[in-house]
């Protein structure tokens, strides 16, 4: 929020937006005004030339935060505080025409060749800084200078003196006093961290300007060595990451230094004051640009080893994401082959309720019988189970791969063993058959095609995005049976950024949303033992929470079928990358977050 947009909320709209802009003017032209007074007040060489000159590092640090539509502001303060001290209404608005060039001028030069604000934060910057403010402070200087002349209020055989103390006062104001102000307006409320440690360097230069350059303290012969103590703070504060600091500590010591100046004694003094003064200068030019750039390098070097910390915490959670990944495809293989096993099993244990026995047996074959084209007509892996049972019914034999389709009764069984042996053979390419004689047995065979590819290196997960992390907010309610499935898949979501809650089945579920958790969206897998599967359970979900987005998951292609019409579907196996995108598609889809209630 700029200075205007408070003073609009802090005056009203009774006066708006342009009014708030005049009244900043006000306040940045009083301040210029003041600077310019006091500078005005330490003149040696001439009424209007001095060599103490805060007001360039005033208007210089205004241009670069506010931008050039402050100039009014300077140009009527440079006016009134010259008009006010010496000269003409004519040389008075020649002079602050040369202020307020120098002000829009040197912010001209900095935002075009050195970053603008932020040219402190690297030491070529600083550098370019310094050098850049050598041009606005001459085109002051020669205006301010000539007019004087022109005007008759200055010699011309003493103008080059007068110039040349002008000169630096301007460059000196300009390389102390806008670091200070630039830095600190724009560290925003990150000022207001390690106060205690800012007023701790600031006390010490105090204690050394006090020391090294006031008055206060007898300076002698002796005593003149002590201004070598200004490196110690300057030093303190410049090996420290906030250069806010570094630039406070320059111009503390440097009011310590001017008033130990103005007032004959110190290591500057000399027996005319205007040569007191440039001797000053010198110093204030020398100890705040090197400690600046000193600085500058500190919190470079910070910022770099922040980086290389970010990077290589990203590097680490990249590789337990890919080992995450690695899981969940192992977990989803072990699953479907448990699916499978376990669904032959089932129905094989209820065909020979009467006792027989069964054989699983395997071998590659050339093709399967009847297929001319596809994959199943090359090599495949052919996997039998044959039992001595009563065998099924011909009425029946069309229907034994239908979900939920059974023979028993209700409660008893579910449906789901040879659909499920059915979806693993069409998820992998293959196909399966069953063929049974009454009295006899059944015999069940699945074809899957074969490889014969050398086993390469597992491709390098694909990485998430970058902006995952401002999209991955939300709790998600995982609902998975397969305990390595969804602890997997848990823990992807957590390494995405969401918040996950578990639950073992539909019950579980519902329970957890009757319980008034906050949950934005309920990703489940679709068959689940306990009487209901996930499409039921979305179907409660729709019911009873609308509000609540549902994603379900699969890995057989008649189940998704049966559901996707009204739900999206991720299909098994999945990826972390597809994971992530088919949750926030679900998300987006939905409306904010809500809480479950009952």
């Amino acid at each position: 929020m700029t200075l205007s947009d408070v003073l609009a909320a802090r005056i009203g709209s009774r006066i708006g937006r342009p009014a708030a802009f005049i009244v900043e003017l006000c306040l940045l032209g009083a301040g210029y005004f003041a600077l310019a007074k006091g500078g005005l007040a330490l003149a040696s060489i001439h009424p209007s030339a001095t060599p103490i000159w805060p007001p360039t590092g005033f208007a210089l640090a205004v241009v670069l935060l506010r931008g050039y539509r402050v100039w009014p502001a300077i140009f009527l303060a440079a006016l009134i505080a010259n008009w006010t001290t010496a000269g003409t209404l004519a040389t008075s608005a020649a002079i602050g025409a040369g202020n307020t060039l120098e002000g829009v001028i040197g912010g001209f030069l900095i935002s075009r060749w050195s970053d603008g604000r932020d040219t402190y934060a690297t030491p070529a910057g600083v550098a370019r800084f310094s050098l850049l403010s050598f041009v606005p402070t001459a085109v002051s200087a020669s205006v301010g200078v000539a007019s004087l002349a022109l005007a008759g209020f200055a010699d011309w055989a003493n103008a080059g003196s007068i110039w040349l103390t002008w000169w630096l006062g301007d460059l000196a104001g300009a390389l102390v006093v806008t670091p200070v102000i630039v830095l600190w307006a724009t560290s925003g409320w990150s000022a207001l961290r390690n106060l205690a440690e800012t007023a701790a360097v600031i006390a010490g230069a105090a204690a050394v300007g006090l020391i090294a350059f006031s008055p206060l303290v007898e300076q002698t012969a002796h005593t003149a060595p002590l201004g070598f103590l200004a490196v110690v703070p300057l030093l303190w504060s410049a090996l420290r990451p906030r250069q806010r600091d570094t630039a406070t500590v320059a111009l503390v010591l440097s009011c310590f230094a001017v008033w130990g100046t103005l007032a004959g004694g110190g290591p500057f003094a000399r027996e005319n004051l205007d040569d007191s003064f440039l001797l000053l200068l010198m110093f204030m030019i020398a100890t705040a640009v090197p400690s600046l750039v000193l600085s500058a390098d500190v919190a470079v070097r910070k910022r770099t080893e922040e980086h290389l910390r970010s990077a290589q915490h990203d590097k680490q959670a990249e590789r337990a994401l890919r080992q995450s990944e690695e899981r969940l495809a192992q977990a989803q293989k072990m699953e479907a082959i448990g699916q499978l096993t376990g669904g032959i099993a089932h129905d094989f244990n209820n065909i020979l309720t009467h006792g027989g026995t069964f054989t699983l047996a395997a071998r590659n074959v050339a093709g399967v019988p009847g297929r001319t084209a596809g994959p199943l007509a090359g090599d495949c892996v052919e996997l039998a189970l044959r039992d001595t049972g009563d065998g099924i019914a011909a009425d029946v034999m069309p229907k034994i791969f239908d979900p939920f389709f059974t023979t028993k009764a209700v409660g008893k069984g579910t449906g789901l063993g040879l659909s499920q042996v059915y979806g693993f053979a069409r998820q992998s390419g293959g196909a399966v058959t069953a063929k049974s004689d009454v009295g006899h047995g059944t015999t069940v065979t699945i074809w899957l095609p074969r490889s014969h590819a050398a086993k390469s290196p597992k491709p390098q997960a694909p990485g998430l995005g970058p902006d995952h992390a401002a999209r991955a907010r939300g709790t998600i309610l995982v609902v998975e049976d397969n305990p390595e499935v969804a602890e997997v898949t848990a823990t992807l979501l957590e390494q995405i950024g969401y918040r996950v809650l578990r639950a073992e089945n539909a019950a579980g579920a519902l329970a957890t949303l009757r319980g008034g958790r906050t949950v934005d969206l309920v990703f489940s897998d679709i068959v689940m033992p306990g009487g209901m599967n996930g499409i039921h359970l979305a179907q409660e979900v729709s019911e009873h929470y609308p509000g609540l987005r549902v994603l379900l998951t699969t890995g057989y292609s008649d189940m998704a079928a049966a559901a996707e019409t009204r739900y999206p579907i991720l299909r098994k196996p999945f990826e972390v990358s597809g994971l992530e995108r088919a949750v926030r598609e679900a998300l987006a889809g939905g409306t904010a977050a809500r809480r479950a209630a009952q």
